[in-house]
C-alpha cells in the first residue's frame, strides 16, 4: 500500500461532521483505468475507515443505493466499488 494511505483515510474522517455518511469508491486490484494509485479490495478500505471510528452501513442499504444509482445511469464500476459508512 502506498505511503500516506492511513493519513488519507484519517484526513477524510477528520473532515466529516458528526452523524454524517461517507460514500467512498476506489478501484479494486485489476480494474482498468488511468491514474489508479492504490488499488485495494473494498474490505481493505472498510477496515481502514472502521479503524478511524466509522461504521459500515448495512448491505441492504448498500443494495438500495446501488440499484437506484444504476437506474439513474451511474457506471457499474462506481456502483460495484461503493462503500458506505457512517460516523
Amino acid at each position: 500500500e502506498p505511503n500516506g494511505t492511513n493519513q488519507f483515510v484519517a484526513n477524510i474522517v477528520f473532515a466529516m461532521a458528526e452523524d454524517s455518511w461517507l460514500l467512498f469508491t476506489a478501484a479494486p486490484p485489476g480494474q482498468d483505468g488511468t491514474g489508479h494509485i492504490n488499488c485495494q479490495p473494498k474490505s481493505f478500505w472498510s477496515e481502514k475507515f472502521e479503524y478511524e471510528g466509522l461504521k459500515l452501513i448495512s448491505e441492504s442499504t448498500h443494495e438500495f443505493v446501488k440499484e437506484n444509482w444504476k437506474r439513474l445511469g451511474a457506471p457499474d464500476y462506481i456502483c460495484n466499488n461503493l462503500i458506505m459508512m457512517k460516523r
